[in-house]
């Protein structure tokens, strides 16, 4: 079990395994958009290949040339409804007051509830999926290696390896779907809480989620043996090494 507390040490291992490209296909994207879908062979090879600056490239092959450089959705809010003076909440103040203009006084959250953010789907008996109304991403209800309507019940593996995190994702059946994948830095980054901590994130669509790391499938661009995380204790991105252990929550859909 990787769950973590606050301590904020994270491994820094310079080993890990990256995959082999076999199959450039860049004349797929002449000309194309952005994440539009393409087919890249690669040595594991993953069914999620996109278009990138006009090259077919398969995120998570274990270098920087493979992350997305932007995020492919429409950006959420950050649940923060609070507003605050220098020293405590307020009532948030008008235009020309003092301390207008803060978080809570814009975006998505100041027109819908924090109901209205997620869909939960229990259609598939223990294996609920949560479909993200402003990003429209669709989330893996439990974290991997968990499942139940509430995620009450527990795997014997609930952390992973870099490596096995792409190749766990890539094989998932959940939710009557197979087309899951580890979602890169921005998307995971989508479902961080910021009104919430230990862990930062909405309980009712994401139960049971451990206030700890999720990996990512974007490398770090300075070193290639490290990949990005999120911590789930405090919302933050970080790094780690690839062969460390930690949890997953696969993604599907939104391009």
């Amino acid at each position: 079990d990787a769950d973590a507390d606050a301590d904020t040490d994270v491994d820094t291992d310079t080993d890990s395994d990256t995959d082999t490209e076999t199959d450039t296909n860049d004349d797929q994207c002449d000309g194309k958009p952005d994440f539009t879908r393409c087919d890249l062979l690669t040595e594991p090879d993953r069914s999620f290949d996109i278009c990138i600056d006009g090259k077919c490239i398969s995120p998570g092959c274990g270098d920087p040339s493979c992350n997305v450089p932007y995020p492919h959705f429409p950006l959420p809010d950050t649940n923060q409804r609070m507003c605050y003076s220098n020293d405590a909440e307020m009532i948030c103040p008008e235009a020309g007051e003092s301390f207008y203009g803060q978080d809570a006084q814009f975006g998505w959250d100041v027109e819908h509830s924090e109901d209205e953010r997620f869909t939960l789907d229990f259609s598939t008996v223990d294996q609920p999926v949560v479909t993200d109304n402003v990003t429209g991403l669709i989330w893996q209800g439990c974290i991997l290696g968990d499942s139940g309507d509430t995620c009450e019940t527990q795997g014997s593996t609930r952390a992973f390896s870099w490596d096995q995190a792409l190749l766990e994702c890539d094989a998932l059946d959940w939710g009557s779907q197979t087309d899951w994948r580890l979602p890169d830095d921005f998307e995971l980054d989508s479902i961080v809480d910021l009104s919430r901590y230990s862990p930062c994130i909405d309980e009712t669509a994401f139960p049971a989620t451990p206030a700890s790391h999720f990996w990512t499938s974007s490398s770090n661009a300075s070193n290639t043996s490290l990949a990005w995380v999120v911590y789930f204790y405090s919302g933050s991105l970080t790094y780690t090494g690839k062969s460390a252990s930690y949890h997953v929550r696969c993604v599907r859909g939104g391009v």
